[in-house]
């Protein structure tokens, strides 16, 4: 078919020929555009020598169409059975899919909006946890955004699938920001750790990169500890910023009452390959008022093609109550780019801080990576040491690791396998003796097909590894197994083996199981399932469900667009609307709907035609407006149509020529000679100039002669102008006319000399589905002669 309704099922019959002497089996493949279904989309025939088969074809289109499309089916036929000689055939099958009542987009604008629903399972028993998030723009121009999340209740202590309950919204615009409800909050490195709670933010930014703020949160797990604060930023030049913070905090589990601190950031030379940037900050106490403590932060970086260096230190004094507390931080990273094959690294780090038992924490690395030119095999070698020296108090928590690692391995687009040799001494403060360790792991990652990707990974170590500062904990083994067979859906499953045979962890293993896709357009299934198995023959099963469903709330009407929208109604029966009418604007169409309605909802502004199918509309139907009609599209606006539909009226019409009646012979003399009263008064009838009369005489009578063909006959009626040539037996006709009040003309310079028609301009009412017949009649036109008077015609005459 060449026009097909979305939502409906299209059926094509195709017929296969073998036109051959021999039998064959043929593959026929169908492959359809717009990701329509087809069935059978894959089939085998055998056919006998000359014999034909239909293979009839079922397409089934979408229901939510925007928009008209040239869908098409491309369908193959290749010969399996045909020895060396493999013969195959192709033919495309092209049809118009046209939506039902709308196309295109919604003139509004739709802010997206998610709903999700889970329910969850595990040993403690079943739960379910209901989220409503979206997040989307408010204005065509992407200026105005709002986001938000409503998620509860708290499932984190019931399964290991549940998630924390949320409830917030942020909002941005030029100049401002503004975020309410529970969002992670913190001013600054120096002067407060980043915490969860639930409070208020709210940024003005007036220009450039300045900006003013203020907040104010409560922490959710305990509420009796708050903060506020203020921060003002700016340039000082182009390249430098500086930030000025002042924080008011109360924490219970400090002594001294709200803690009032205030610092400033600046980072130089922004954008630059070396930069500065650094903090101070300093404390007062809200009972005491006194100086209680002071902190700084520096960071030096330099960032070039061949090389890249961190370098930070952070102090904080014994008195400070901000971030920090009687800290002390010193870390470092160097990269060096040798060549295009060989690059080093350095990097360390040192902690110090007296509360909770830990004064030193630190680790150094360095090492070497090197690959070949074609980037297929790498090599690394690097040598890591890592240390924790606690308090005496806490001297069972302590450890020193040195180890040296290297590793090979071989790099490809579709495998890559990496094994890594790891040997060193690990001590610990609580322990008799020294573990020697020996570390063995490989990593190997496998591109099994566009569709699917395997991950290996696993590791043989000492009994007694407890893993410390440094890679690893224990024997283990995992793989990692992706899938996604078809487009919307994708399948995981990951199983795991940890701390096997150690002495100093306990062993288990994991097994996880994940199915997430679409199951349409907008709705999400995203199904999980986790065991773990411990040594004890305990087993934990956890289940997670949860279905998501995409939603698009129209908020204002677009201005970038226009619309056009209308009713296609019988004429005579204005209640009456035509259901099934194509109508099209440009290169968009749609179907109107039982009610005669069509919308074009997202029209790009500008002129635009608009037609209908005349198939569609019914035998002998047509529009009472002259198809196309021109519109003119503006944005933000709707253009309202109402189309009449009528029954066709038509007219046929006869030219025939006529003249006087031939008059007395002897009458005809006797006015011939007759005194003529003044000059002038003599009279030539039709084109012959034969016929002299003294008076016009219109009273004579008429007599048909015959038909004139090749006369141009033009029919009018205000909106439509019409024209045509009479046969060459005098006719003429028009049909497919709209009715009502018709003008009929003849063009007097294609009838024939000096003749003209009787009636100049006829006008007459043409009925609905009525055709009415006309005769036109062409009359000789009178001429009057006229006598000049010279003095030489007589004595002209005489010399004759």
């Amino acid at each position: 078919p060449g026009l097909v309704i979305a939502g409906e099922t299209c059926r094509v019959p195709v017929r296969l020929i073998n036109q051959g002497n021999t039998r064959i089996t043929v593959l026929t493949t169908i492959a359809s555009s717009d990701r329509f279904p087809v069935q059978p989309d894959r089939l085998e025939i055998t056919l006998a020598p000359f014999e034909s088969r239909i293979v009839p074809l079922s397409i089934a289109t979408s229901e939510n169409l925007g928009r008209s499309v040239q869908h098409y089916i491309r369908v193959a036929g290749r010969i399996t059975n045909g020895g060396p000689e493999i013969r195959e055939v192709a033919q495309n099958i092209l049809m118009e899919v046209l939506p039902r009542a709308r196309a295109g987009p919604d003139p509004r604008l739709e802010f997206p909006v998610v709903l999700t629903l889970a329910g969850m399972a595990d040993r403690a028993g079943e739960s379910l946890q209901v989220s409503v998030g979206g997040g989307g723009y408010l204005d065509e121009a992407r200026q105005r955004r709002l986001e938000f999340l409503f998620q509860g209740p708290d499932r984190r202590q019931v399964t290991v699938f549940g998630k924390q309950e949320e409830y917030w919204a942020r909002y941005r615009a030029p100049g401002l920001a503004l975020q309410v409800g529970d969002h992670y909050f913190g001013l600054s490195r120096l002067s407060s750790n980043f915490r969860y709670g639930r409070g208020a933010t709210l940024e003005l930014r007036p220009g450039g990169n300045s900006a003013v703020g203020l907040h104010y949160a409560r922490e959710r797990d305990r509420s009796d500890n708050w903060q506020w604060s203020a921060y003002v930023r700016g340039n000082l030049t182009p390249r430098s910023q500086v930030k000025l913070n002042y924080l008011e905090e109360n924490l219970s589990y400090r002594p001294g009452g709200t803690s009032r601190i205030a610092s400033l950031e600046a980072d130089l030379n922004r954008g630059r390959p070396e930069s500065l940037q650094f903090e101070v900050a300093g404390q007062t106490q809200a009972d005491g008022g006194i100086d209680d403590g002071g902190a700084y932060r520096v960071l030096l970086s330099s960032e070039r093609q061949q090389r890249r260096f961190l370098l930070e230190r952070i102090y904080a004094g014994p008195a400070y109550q901000g971030a920090y507390q009687d800290y002390q931080q010193t870390s470092g990273l160097f990269k060096w780019r040798h060549s295009p094959t060989l690059q080093s690294h350095l990097s360390m780090g040192r902690n110090a801080r007296v509360i909770g038992g830990m004064p030193v924490l630190g680790h150094e690395q360095g090492g070497v990576d090197f690959h070949t030119p074609d980037r297929t095999v790498r090599f690394t070698l690097e040598g890591r040491h890592a240390f924790l020296d606690p308090h005496e108090d806490a001297r069972a928590v302590g450890y020193d690791e040195v180890s040296l690692r290297a590793g090979v391995g071989k790099l490809g687009m579709r495998r890559t396998l990496m094994a890594y040799l790891e040997f060193g001494n690990q001590q610990g403060y609580s322990w008799d003796v020294d573990h020697r360790i020996l570390r063995f792991s490989v990593l190997a990652n496998f591109i099994l097909s566009p569709a699917g990707s395997l991950f290996l990974q696993g590791q043989i170590s000492d009994p007694d590894d407890i893993g410390g500062g440094l890679l690893g904990s224990g024997s283990s083994v995992a793989g990692n197994l992706n899938l996604e067979p078809w487009q919307r859906l994708r399948f995981s499953l990951r199983a795991a083996g940890n701390n096997l045979g150690s002495r100093v962890r306990t062993a288990h293993y994991l097994l996880d199981a994940v199915v997430a896709g679409r199951l349409a357009s907008d709705l999400a299934l995203d199904l999980r399932f986790r065991q773990v198995y411990w040594p004890d023959d305990r087993t934990d099963t956890s289940v997670l469900l949860a279905l998501s469903k995409r939603m698009g709330i129209p908020t204002i009407r677009k201005t970038s667009v226009g619309s056009v929208r209308g009713r296609v109604f019988a004429k005579d029966d204005p209640r009456n609307g035509l259901a099934g009418v194509i109508v099209r604007l440009n290169d968009l169409a749609v179907l109107t709907d039982e009610d005669g309605e069509f919308h074009f909802p997202a029209v790009k502004p500008g002129h635009y035609r608009l037609s209908f199918d005349q198939d569609s509309l019914g035998l002998n139907r047509m529009p009472e407006l002259p198809m196309p009609m021109s519109l003119n599209v503006r944005g933000g606006r709707t253009e309202r149509l109402e189309i009449g539909v009528v029954k066709v009226a038509g007219l046929k019409g006869t030219i025939t020529r006529y003249a006087f009646a031939a008059r007395d012979t002897a009458s005809s003399a006797a006015e011939s000679i007759a005194p003529m009263s003044t000059p002038g008064a003599l009279y030539v009838e039709g084109a012959n100039g034969r016929t002299v009369s003294g008076s016009a005489e219109q009273s004579r009578e008429l007599v048909p002669g015959n038909t004139l063909a090749n006369v141009l006959v033009e029919l009018s009626n205000g909106n439509a102008v019409l024209r045509k040539f009479s046969n060459n037996r005098g006719q003429f006709e028009f049909s497919d006319l709209v009715p009502g009040v018709w003008t009929l003309r003849v063009y007097r310079f294609t009838l024939p000399a000096h003749h003209e028609l009787e009636t100049t301009q006829l006008s007459f009412e043409l009925k609905s589905g009525q055709v009415s017949q006309i005769g036109l009649r062409v009359v000789p036109r009178l001429r009057t002669i006229r006598i000049l008077e010279r003095d030489n015609l007589s004595s002209m005459e005489a010399d004759r």
